[in-house]
């Protein structure tokens, strides 16, 4: 109820065209009189108006992440991670990538890097090496059958997997019969 007080706030001109897109856009008649949820959805969502510059913070999170420093970021099995160490595990991580593909740091170039982590910092730590090496992360499930794996591994284009601890004997073997350099992550435990 106290969204609807918050939105009553606002101004009518910045309200109604967005209750105006979400009706129009997210439904659509079919001609036996039913709504039907349509694919407009999909093709509308990313041509939405733009916020305001000011409402939008331009760095990424890793790098938004050092002004936490020493603060809890994530709590796991193994222990508690701060901001700070999850920044230093990726960009060792992050210098690793790069350094297997050739490329200057932060030169992937939106190149695929798939990684298959549990939930836990390595998770965190992978997604944000392949975001700082400049790639494009794919995250894999660790319930996939190799064979799935594999297609996703190969219909990515991925040029570099990452493998935590735990999934390393699954993604090892894939990457050689793709051809591709495999990374892997040492235990959480050991990720400082």
């Amino acid at each position: 109820m106290s969204e609807l007080f918050a939105l009553a706030k606002l101004p009518l001109k910045s309200t109604f065209p967005f209750w105006k897109f979400t009706l129009c856009s997210t439904f659509s008649q079919l001609e036996s009189g039913r709504w039907q949820l349509g694919a407009r959805v999909q093709r509308h969502t990313h041509e939405w108006t733009k916020a305001p510059s000011s409402r939008i913070n331009q760095k990424p999170v890793f790098e938004r992440a050092l002004a936490f420093g020493d603060k809890p970021a994530i709590i796991d099995s193994s222990g508690g991670r701060s901001y700070k160490q999850l920044y230093r595990s990726s960009l060792g991580l992050a210098s690793r990538i790069n350094a297997a593909l050739n490329t200057d740091f932060g030169g992937l170039h939106g190149k695929r890097v798939s990684f298959l982590c549990a939930n836990d910092a390595s998770y965190v730590v992978g997604q944000w090496a392949g975001w700082m090496s400049g790639g494009t992360v794919v995250p894999l499930y660790r319930k996939h059958p190799p064979s799935e794996l594999e297609y996703i591994v190969s219909d990515s284009q991925s040029s570099l997997l990452v493998a935590a601890h735990p999934y390393a004997e699954i993604l090892e073997p894939l990457a050689q019969k793709l051809g591709l350099p495999c990374l892997t992550l040492p235990p959480t435990s050991n990720l400082n």
